[in-house]
């Protein structure tokens, strides 16, 4: 159902439809991990008690402290960045300033 948002066009939301789903262990190291599932969208919660900072590529990313950072105890919702061919990236990668935290990402259309 559209939802009139107050300045004359109308809106139409639709819900988050997972694909798929991975759990990455973070620490002071860049790891990465597959998208898996597919979609345009990628929901990230952070369950740790530590920032980590996150990169999006493709086969052996890394991320840097300088990268994306979700705050501990949050979730954030990303659209996957495409390559130069318009292809969606197809890999995540996390690291911490050193101490442990854990990063769900779940891939899939809606938001």
């Amino acid at each position: 159902m559209p939802i009139n948002n107050r300045i004359g066009y109308n809106v139409t939301p639709y819900a988050f439809r997972p694909m798929g789903s991975i759990s990455l262990a973070v620490t002071g190291t860049s790891a990465n991990a597959a998208l898996v599932g597919g979609g345009a969208r990628a929901v990230i919660t952070n369950v740790g008690s530590v920032v980590a900072y996150i990169n999006f590529g493709t086969g052996a990313v890394t991320a840097t402290t300088a990268s994306h950072a979700i705050l501990e105890g949050t979730q954030v919702v990303f659209s996957v960045p495409e390559d130069t061919a318009g292809e969606l990236l197809t890999h995540i990668a996390a690291i911490s300033d050193g101490n442990a935290t854990t990063i769900k990402v779940s891939t899939g259309d809606g938001i």
